[in-house]
């Protein structure tokens, strides 16, 4: 996938946003919102072949206080969708699809909920919900479990958390992968032995937490109390896809999201873990984004 433009736009309260282009210039525009932890550099493990092939316009940008972005204090999720009207604004595009991959998911929802008039399309894949609900807690292994209790106390334990568990041999790729795929279950797998993908996820893991880890802290935190919107006045259709086989985000988690959702279009794919879905539905997602692509 080719990078064509990395940059950076002053927002109106003089914040940076740091973003990258991918696909097509002057292809269908849709703005690209990346997990948790992950930056504007998520879209390097993708196959592009099928992006370019559908005439996208790909437009990822860090989230404040990840990358290239720069903190927004007390920020919630509803504050994001003037952040990307912003940029849009300055790119001279009147209406866009959305797209969020695991901890991006809360943005489509929110973009949805607040500028539908300017979407085309939104689409969650493998996307967080209430991440401090009963059904996250049944569904979480012990680490996960403790995480995201510590997020919903408070962003500086989530943030000294994530100080102490940090990889510390994110510069190995060769044992990174030997440690990744001995846990990992088949559909994660194909996604990751796809030459350069494991590479590109470690390099957009180090970009995000490039400046300290604490945006990264504050996003969790936001996935683990009630949320500043509700998703039962979102207005806009949004399409859900999930694996059932989730260890990150389990399926409970989406299917009361998508329950959530008024008129949510969701599909659960059975023995599908958290990436599998990028790897093995990509044209699925490809179609809703760009209905008329060949």
């Amino acid at each position: 996938m080719t990078d064509l433009l990395s940059q950076s736009f002053r927002l109106p309260d003089g914040r940076t946003l740091a973003y990258v282009e991918y696909g097509v210039p002057g292809g269908k525009p849709v703005f690209y919102f990346h997990g948790l932890p992950g930056s504007r550099l998520d879209p390097t493990t993708l196959d592009g072949n099928d992006l370019v092939k559908a005439g996208l316009r790909l437009i990822a940008c860090d989230r404040p206080g990840m990358g290239g972005s720069d903190f927004q204090p007390g920020r919630g999720f509803s504050h994001w969708p003037a952040d990307i009207v912003a940029l849009a604004d300055r790119l001279g595009l009147g209406k866009f699809g959305v797209w969020g991959v695991s901890g991006g998911g809360g943005y489509v929802s929110a973009c949805a909920r607040l500028i539908p008039d300017r979407l085309t399309a939104a689409v969650i894949v493998s996307g967080a919900g209430r991440m401090d609900s009963p059904e996250a807690r049944a569904g979480l292994p012990v680490m996960g479990w403790l995480m995201w209790g510590l997020a919903g106390r408070s962003a500086r334990l989530m943030g000294l958390f994530l100080n102490l568990t940090k990889p510390r041999n994110l510069g190995d790729p060769a044992k990174i992968r030997q440690q990744m795929m001995r846990t990992m279950p088949p559909s994660e797998r194909a996604f990751f032995e796809k030459p350069g993908c494991l590479e590109a996820f470690m390099a957009s893991t180090l970009e995000c937490m490039r400046l300290g880890v604490r945006g990264m802290a504050w996003d969790t935190r936001l996935y683990a109390r009630p949320w500043d919107f509700r998703l039962e006045e979102i207005s806009f259709p949004v399409r859900l896809l999930h694996g059932e086989a989730d260890r990150n985000v389990p399926v409970a988690v989406a299917r009361k999201v998508a329950a959530s959702i008024p008129g949510c279009q969701a599909t659960f794919y059975p023995g599908e873990g958290h990436l599998g879905i990028l790897a093995n539905h990509l044209d699925e997602v490809i179609l809703t984004l760009a209905p008329q692509a060949p």
